[in-house]
């Protein structure tokens, strides 16, 4: 028995895999048939160029944002930003935005970056000093643990991922 994979022909994207003795007996309509070779691993949304195929990619996990809020908030560095900045109105927003989201939704919406960004960056404008590199590294790690859609720029602000 030989495996074969049923690729969608407008998508060359992989519909499933089977087996056959005989291919010439057996009609692939509407899809193309590929026989794949030996130790080859293929599944259902791998994706065929014509001579190999590709597994899909893998989907970024969503923000978890509970899990940013709980660190950060542990992390020397923010204690110091948030200590040292004289915008506290801006970091009151911020924390009153960040925390009504969380409890009315369990997560922040995407709406919500664009605000957090802007309060956030607001409150580092506030620092008569600038964040070290390593409190800004500190964030990052935090940031990227938690998945978040955004870095700290060099100079501590909020600045969104590129895709």
């Amino acid at each position: 028995m030989t495996q074969y994979a049923l690729v969608i022909e407008e998508t060359s994207i992989v519909y499933g895999v089977i087996e056959l003795d005989d291919p010439e007996n057996y009609d692939p309509t509407p899809y193309l048939l590929i026989e794949i070779l030996p130790n080859v691993v293929v599944g259902p949304g791998f994706s065929w160029d014509g001579t190999n195929f590709f597994p899909p990619p893998v989907p970024t996990p969503d923000p978890v944002w509970w899990e940013f809020v709980r660190n950060i908030s542990l992390d020397d560095g923010y204690w110091i930003i948030t200590q040292a900045t004289s915008d506290q109105q801006s970091l009151f927003q911020l924390k009153a935005v960040i925390l009504l989201s969380l409890g009315q939704f369990g997560t922040i919406n995407t709406e919500d970056y664009p605000v957090i960004q802007e309060l956030w960056n607001a409150v580092v404008d506030g620092l008569a000093i600038s964040p070290t590199i390593q409190q800004i590294d500190g964030l990052n790690a935090i940031a990227g643990s938690a998945y978040m859609t955004f870095t700290f720029d060099q100079d501590c602000k909020i600045v969104p991922n590129e895709t």
